[in-house]
């Protein structure tokens, strides 16, 4: 049973998340709580679930690492292997690449992030500037996109002519390492 008004106590809790402990204004505010400094944070409802929340995008980031992961492993093989045939590196790539969250932007995005160097469309200007490329979305969509161009756009390309053989599994490889979910928790 609550020996205190609920009004009383919202009171004290507002006074508070007002205080000022060593010039931190507001402890419990809307925008940018200061948990860390509660002194009633093992009773709070909304760390609770800020905790749950975080910890369950955290595990939905890791198994997405992982299945980007296993998908860059798969295409890496696929790339490398010479009895490869172009149906092969066709059929389901598409569906794999949209399941998994990339788009086709049609390398723009990636142009943007590495400006004047003709990466998107050079296997060897791509080895210059992939130990850059960090972000997982950046390097899925880049990708996809010059998947797309070949297969749609280069008519007279190959996706596995020497130098898309290349282009791919060089972006291949960097995109199994920087979602090698092994490698993270080593970190």
């Amino acid at each position: 049973m609550v020996t205190h008004p609920i009004r009383s106590i919202d009171i004290i809790l507002v006074s508070y998340g007002q205080q000022n402990l060593d010039n931190l204004t507001s402890i419990c505010t809307e925008t940018n709580p200061k948990c860390d400094f509660c002194g009633i944070r093992e009773h709070c409802h909304y760390l609770q679930l800020q905790t749950s929340c975080w910890n369950q995008i955290e595990e939905r980031k890791a198994l997405n690492n992982k299945q980007i992961h296993d998908f860059a492993i798969k295409w890496i093989d696929k790339f490398r292997n010479v009895k490869t045939t172009d149906r092969e590196v066709e059929e389901g790539f598409a569906d794999e690449c949209f399941a998994l969250g990339f788009n086709m932007d049609c390398g723009h995005s990636f142009e943007e992030a590495f400006p004047g160097s003709n990466a998107f469309n050079d296997y060897k200007q791509l080895i210059g500037i992939i130990d850059q490329i960090k972000d997982i979305k950046l390097l899925g969509t880049a990708i996809f996109s010059q998947w797309r161009y070949i297969t749609h756009w280069s008519y007279m390309d190959s996706l596995l002519s020497e130098e898309n053989r290349q282009w791919f599994v060089i972006a291949f490889e960097r995109l199994a390492l920087i979602t090698n979910v092994d490698q993270e928790k080593a970190n």
